[in-house]
């Protein structure tokens, strides 16, 4: 890409040998180039040249403080569970070598041939659990090894126009918008399955329902300019505003009483009933 002159944002992967951690190594927030607000987070970020690529470290020390939590419990769970089939382990030996003299006083020799040949899947399995036991997946140890890469995103980039750290990060987070759009489309707009016969039916099926989804990005909108988002989602907005109805009387359509939550909102967002 840069070869091609193409402007990009890339993460990396944690391990990978251009992400450096040695600012967090060090528990001093001098080595790093600065911080900004997001979303009401602290987020610190250090700036860095290797192999003549430009790299960005942010660390979200409300991510890391999560991504501990997550991993020392994953260690208690794990550690529980290795006690639990060490005792049905125990338990299992147990029963087999009742069942080996019971063996043994039936035919001796036939039985002490077959317990010193194992076969080769049971050897295989027992390498495999002597391997899982001596280097389980979540440790002490693993922790301290990755616990300065938590919390943390490294990202690449190449930019003509240039940017902030902020607007690099804002960038890089806005991907979600995407899959926020889809998470819509299925469990708001419940629009995952089509039930569709023909072709018609699919094109018509497919642009309401690109109509609701903007009428869905709309509210959202409107939401973000009235600092609601806090309090409300579109979906909230949708189920309220769903209840509002209106009536004929006398040849006459008029709109049914609203509830004083329903008419709050509506002068919140600025829609005008009629």
């Amino acid at each position: 890409m840069q070869q091609a002159g193409l402007d990009y944002i890339l993460p990396l992967r944690r391990n990978h040998t251009l992400c450096d951690y040695s600012s967090i190594e060090q528990g001093n927030k001098k080595q790093f180039s600065g911080y900004f607000l997001f979303e009401d987070r602290v987020i610190w970020y250090k700036k860095q040249v290797k192999d003549g690529q430009n790299i960005l470290l942010f660390l979200d020390e409300r991510l890391k403080n999560q991504e501990e939590k997550d991993y020392l419990s994953r260690i208690e769970t794990s550690e529980n569970y290795a006690e639990i089939q060490k005792e049905e382990l125990n338990e299992g030996q147990a029963k087999d070598d009742n069942s080996d003299i019971t063996l043994r006083h039936a035919d001796q020799e036939q039985a002490d041939s077959k317990l010193d040949q194992p076969a080769n899947g049971d050897t295989n399995q027992a390498k495999d659990k002597q391997t899982k036991e001596t280097n389980p997946a979540y440790s002490i140890e693993k922790f301290y090894e990755k616990q300065h890469a938590m919390g943390t995103i490294t990202i690449t980039y190449a930019l003509k126009t240039p940017k902030s750290a902020e607007q690099i990060f804002t960038c890089f987070k806005s991907r979600n918008e995407i899959e926020t759009a889809f998470d819509a489309y299925k469990n708001v707009l419940n629009a995952d399955k089509t039930y569709m016969q023909g072709q018609v039916q699919m094109e018509t099926w497919s642009f309401i329902n690109f109509m609701a989804l903007v009428m869905y990005y709309r509210i959202y909108k409107q939401l973000a300019a009235q600092k609601m988002l806090k309090n409300y989602t579109p979906k909230d907005i949708i189920l309220f505003l769903q209840h509002i109805k209106k009536i004929c009387i006398n040849g006459e359509w008029v709109q049914a009483e609203l509830t004083k939550k329903t008419q709050k909102i509506m002068n919140l967002l600025r829609i005008e009933g009629s």
